[in-house]
């Protein structure tokens, strides 16, 4: 679900950007792809691998 978001919020910010009139150069669209996955996908990776595994059964 992470990288659906990721992905879609990608798509809109440049959607916005042409119908805005500014330009979406490769360059562009490679740093706001990098930066949102950091962004919205970085701390999930990173809070999964410091948080400790609660393996509790469902009540």
């Amino acid at each position: 679900m992470g990288v659906g978001v990721w992905l879609v919020t990608v798509a809109v910010g440049m959607v916005l950007r042409v119908v805005s009139g500014q330009g979406t150069a490769f360059a562009f669209v490679v740093v706001a792809l990098a930066f949102l996955a950091l962004v919205l996908l970085g701390w999930r990776l990173v809070a999964g691998r410091v948080s400790p595994r609660r393996d509790r059964p469902f009540a």
